[in-house]
């Protein structure tokens, strides 16, 4: 991760899934427009592990954190 990019903390809404891991593209349908908090930066500072703000019962598999590549991600603040 470059020292300019955002990091934990960083607030984020899903804006699409196109380089995410294909388990994530799998849920696009659900996991699209969400927000949340990056909780950790996974594979060397390209994925962000993204906790929504959703409850679990509205998210797949009851699952809150998801692995999310940072292009599609809108980062909102760090």
């Amino acid at each position: 991760m470059r020292r300019d990019d955002p990091g934990v903390g960083s607030r984020a809404r899903i804006v699409e899934l196109l380089h995410s891991p294909a388990r994530t593209r799998g849920h696009a349908a659900v996991l699209l427009g969400q927000y949340g908090t990056v909780v950790m930066v996974l594979r060397y500072g390209t994925v962000a592990l993204l906790e929504l703000d959703a409850d679990a019962d509205e998210l797949p598999g009851g699952a809150r954190r998801w692995p999310v590549h940072w292009d599609d991600l809108q980062v909102y603040n760090t």
